[in-house]
């Protein structure tokens, strides 16, 4: 028995679900989000879920931005690679946290440095974005999405 559904498949019987996910990302960037932070948050939280569909897709959309290609090489260890500006340094830091955070909540500090860099709009924003990979994370990677789906 084959448990994977194609994305194509999933847009087929899903559809509902995925224009749902859609609106919900898209209310993250009408709150001012900047539309390359929200690709390079959703492309951090799909690395830490493992999502190889959705990591495809966010660097062909973060590509498509212009985004500097040695920070596409190296978001993996963006700590490291010192090539990260504070704003986006601050929003992977917070996307990590609230990724990971199973029963413990963000800190306050990293929380304290988002307000240095986003308006209190951008930073639901952001929340936003946070929670809608995740769910995408998790439906691509239970029904076994792939990078060849991307297209």
């Amino acid at each position: 028995m084959n448990d994977r559904i194609s994305y194509a498949e999933f847009g087929q019987t899903g559809a509902d679900t995925l224009k749902a996910l859609a609106a919900v990302s898209k209310s993250a960037l009408d709150r001012g989000l900047d539309k390359a932070i929200s690709e390079l948050v959703k492309l951090r939280v799909s690395q830490i879920n493992g999502c190889a569909f959705c990591i495809a897709y966010h660097l062909k959309v973060l590509r498509g931005l212009n985004f500097d290609q040695t920070k596409l090489d190296t978001v993996v260890a963006w700590r490291e690679a010192a090539l990260f500006n504070d704003a986006e340094q601050a929003a992977l830091a917070w996307a990590e946290e609230l990724t990971l955070m199973a029963g413990a909540t963000p800190r306050d500090e990293t929380k304290a440095a988002l307000g240095v860099h986003f308006t209190p709009d951008q930073i639901i924003g952001l929340n936003i974005t946070v929670a809608s990979i995740n769910a995408y994370n998790r439906l691509a990677v239970s029904m076994g999405f792939t990078p060849a789906d991307v297209g």
